[in-house]
């Protein structure tokens, strides 16, 4: 210091003083132990970042194997059954999607489907890639959704509390509650919901002020939820996302100027969400367009919303029957078939947050008035809430409002850990607090059964009929209630003892907790713990339709199971996994126009008047082989028709079963893979499914699919019918090659009927020049070809695909921008 004062003076300027001098260097003196000050404070911060994410990930990781555990168990019996966990939807999406290769297109469902656009497909669910690269079973898959929700609600509500055990009890509400369990038909809606914590987790670290962590966190879990197979719950949960963000706001009333900040990095943590997940999303959108869901409708939007009176299985799950009980089982009366029970114990304490707690009692009031406003909308069009939503953005295409009961049971999971936390802590009088507000619940339970008992004629039948009902109704909530005031009691005469008395008390009511649920996981569903009822054979081909395989796909033609989805031969999808050319298939987002040809439900079930001989669904799209049940009236038409079916054989799938009787016919009048007509028929839609259904033109006379092809747009330029045409255009499919190729040889125009389903990915060449493709009947796949000898070629380009891909990885990159 003194030196550089010394080299100051005598290199200094005239009138400058020394003392100038030395003050000049003490600020430079000052300024410099201000930096180091704090490039010191940084590393600090950076050591107790990398600390806590040390500590985050290392609680995530022992909540995920806790959990593991304890599914793991709960759910036994049926990992050591060898069958696969797949009820219902479970089987016919689930396994369908998890044993089948990946694929844009597929010609094994609905006569060829743009397989990748569907979300239900799981074309792009990480997760999935992941478990099945590894060669993991089905179930160690689908009970993963369970782990997840259990583990990704421990870390949000643990993020809140600091606290463990109510992070562990809010899991267990999560993950393990009757709606959660009862959905595991319907695996992807599990899955998609079992990412819904990990996205408020991101919105609340954003509420910390960790903008870059928050939006990457609320991102990647945003892009699972979406991506996992099922986008009701994902659109649910995005309101649910925007309004935490803005009610964290509005309640830590920050600087104007934080608060923006906050809103501003939710809403691009959503979004990212949106663009990580557009690989499935965009294509989604366009077949969605393709599919019976294009039009919404108020009537699809109320169906399967949860009647008011439903609500009281929040409090006593047994009050509408339907649950096994030694020696018979007591029949179901209500409307649904959903239970959004979460436990005596668990709504107690999310009932008394608001009032009881201190430390954490807005963010309580917050996540319960976020709970009601869900249980609200799970009633649909009963309330005005639930009719304005219908014009919400999303929110009309879906069925099941009572859906929302998901997200009640997630916020009632997220309040009752934040009282449990305190409880715990010792900073509210666990003892009044737990008895006071079991004592309200089980009142309230108590008292709607007995109204149910008089006002309910249904419910009242119950009580006559069924011996095990009325104690069953009453016992839950009375039973957990009374353990419940038993564990308050001796907490409230222990607790000032010892500081681990909270601590062991909120242990066992844990305990108690997942007693409750147990219980009425045994009674609900049935089956005793048992889930894997799909035996190994059942996902495997059978030999007689292994015997058809070679056939079908040597001559281009199809299987159609009348009955859809309840064949058991051919089990809609997973013909995807047998590699199996069917034209049955099952799924909401089935392309209409193939349904409206085939006159088909979305369950793959034809009417009885397709296969007659008035209709020329089947035949347009090489339908070779149909199997019908043995003695039904489809049978009997069939065998009435000379000349058109013929009967080949009877196949039993099950000996003891008479619905598993089947006859197998064959087409004897189906059409090629593709033939060549000279007569084009301009018409409207409903014309050409009349003259498809009816044989009937609009103009008089029969429509005869090898003389003529319907077309709903304007002809193509300078085509001109040959009238005179009798035989028709030779056609050959080029089997030598991958690709769909056809040599024709034609001495007149002609238009080539392709019998694929026409969908925009498709393009075509004649002759290695691009022509345009037409949709012809209806919903076929139609190219003019001159005269000549030709060769044309079809190929896909589903550029919905690429362009989803594109922001996809956009995203990818931002959320990479956002980490490092």
């Amino acid at each position: 210091m003194r030196l550089s004062i010394r080299k100051r003076e005598a290199n200094k300027e005239p009138g400058e003083s020394i003392d100038q001098a030395s003050v000049e260097t003490g600020e430079a003196y000052h300024g410099c132990r201000a930096r180091l000050v704090t490039i010191d404070c940084l590393v600090r911060v950076n050591r107790q970042h990398h600390q806590t994410l040390q500590s985050e990930f290392g609680a995530a990781a022992a909540a995920a194997a806790m959990f593991t555990l304890f599914y793991g168990a709960f759910f036994l019996r049926s990992l050591l059954s060898g069958n696969y966990i797949a009820p219902s939807d479970s089987l016919d999406f689930g396994v369908a999607a998890y044993l089948s290769p990946p694929a844009l297109w597929t010609d094994t469902i609905w006569s060829g489907y743009p397989v990748a656009a569907d979300p239900q497909a799981l074309m792009w669910y990480p997760l999935l890639r992941l478990f099945r690269a590894l060669g993991v079973h089905w179930n160690i898959f689908l009970l993963s959704a369970y782990v997840i929700a259990s583990t990704t609600c421990f870390m949000l509500v643990r993020r809140i509390t600091r606290s463990a055990i109510a992070g562990t009890f809010s899991g267990i509400v999560c993950g393990f509650n009757a709606l959660t369990i009862g959905y595991i038909t319907n695996f992807n809606q599990i899955h998609a919901f079992a990412w819904v914590p990990l996205v408020l987790y991101g919105i609340q670290l954003i509420r910390e002020d960790r903008y870059r962590a928050g939006a990457a966190v609320a991102a990647a879990g945003s892009a699972m939820m979406w991506l996992a197979g099922h986008p009701q719950v994902p659109v649910y949960a995005t309101y649910l996302a925007a309004a935490f963000a803005a009610g964290g706001v509005i309640l830590d009333r920050p600087p104007l100027r934080t608060g923006v900040r906050r809103l501003l990095w939710s809403a691009i943590a959503l979004a990212l969400g949106l663009a990580l997940a557009a690989v499935t999303l965009v294509p989604m959108i366009e077949l969605s367009e393709y599919s019976p869901r294009a039009t919404s409708s108020f009537a699809l939007y109320a169906s399967s919303a949860l009647p008011a009176r439903e609500l009281l299985t929040l409090v006593a799950p047994f009050v509408f029957g339907g649950f096994w009980s030694p020696p018979n089982g007591v029949p179901y009366v209500g409307s649904t078939g959903d239970s959004g029970y979460v436990g005596v114990l668990a709504l107690a304490l999310a009932i008394g947050a608001p009032v009881a707690l201190r430390q954490h009692r807005r963010d309580a009031r917050l996540w319960m008035t976020l709970a009601l406003i869900e249980a609200l909308l799970s009633l649909g069009p009963a309330t005005p809430l639930g009719t304005l939503f219908f014009y919400a953005p999303g929110f009309s295409g879906f069925q099941a409002p009572l859906r929302h009961l998901f997200l009640v049971s997630l916020c009632v999971a997220i309040t009752s850990g934040l009282s449990l936390a305190e409880l715990t802590g010792g900073r509210a009088p666990l003892s009044q607090t737990v008895t006071a507000t079991v004592t309200a619940v089980v009142a309230f339970g108590v008292l709607g059964v007995v109204g149910l008992r008089w006002h309910a004629p249904d419910v009242h039948a119950l009580f006559e009929r069924q011996p095990n009902y009325a104690a069953w109704a009453f016992a839950w909530p009375l039973v957990p209630g009374a353990a419940l005031l038993l564990i308050a009691l001796i907490a409230g005469r222990f607790s000032g003892r010892h500081r681990s008395i909270p601590a062991a008390v909120a242990i066992m009511l844990i305990a108690c907790e997942t007693g409750d649920l147990a219980m009425v996981h045994y009674r609900l569903p049935g089956r005793r713990f048992e889930y894997a009822d799909i035996v190994p054979a059942e996902t495997m081909l059978h030999p007689a339709m292994a015997a058809l395989r070679p056939e079908l796909k040597r001559e281009g033609d199809r299987v159609l199971a009348t009955d859809g989805s309840k064949n058991p031969f051919l089990l809609p999808n997973l013909t995807r996994v047998w590699d199996l050319p069917a034209a049955s298939g099952t799924g909401s987002l089935a392309i209409n126009d193939y349904l409206d040809v085939l006159s088909m439900d979305t369950s793959g079930a034809v009417s009885r008047a397709s296969l007659t001989d008035a209709h020329h669904g089947a035949d347009l799209f090489g339908v070779r082989y149909t199997l019908v049940r043995q003695n039904s009236d489809m049978a009997a038409d069939l065998q009435r028709q000379n000349g058109a079916w013929q009967a080949v054989r009877d196949l039993r799938y099950y000996d003891s079963d008479p619905d598993t009787f089947y006859t197998l016919f064959r087409n004897l009048r189906t059409f090629p893979r593709a033939w060549c007509v000279p007569r084009l028929v301009r018409v409207t839609i409903a014309e050409a499914l009349d003259a498809i259904r009816a044989d009937h033109l609009p103009g008089g006379g029969r429509f005869d699919p090898r003389q003529q092809a319907l077309l709903e747009s304007d002809l193509p330029a300078g085509w001109h019918d040959d009238v005179s045409a009798i035989d028709a255009a030779r056609v050959a499919v080029d089997t030598a090659t991958r690709d769909r190729q056809f040599i024709v040889e034609t001495d007149r125009p002609c238009l080539l009927v392709i019998g694929d389903v026409y969908y925009p990915w498709w393009r075509a060449a004649l002759d290695e020049s691009p022509v345009q493709v037409h949709r012809t009947n209806h919903a076929m796949i139609g190219i003019v070809v001159p005269p000549g000898s030709h060769v044309v070629r079809l190929w896909m380009l589903p550029l919905s695909v690429w362009i989803g891909a594109a922001v996809s990885v956009a995203g990818l990159i931002a959320v990479a921008a956002l980490i490092i």
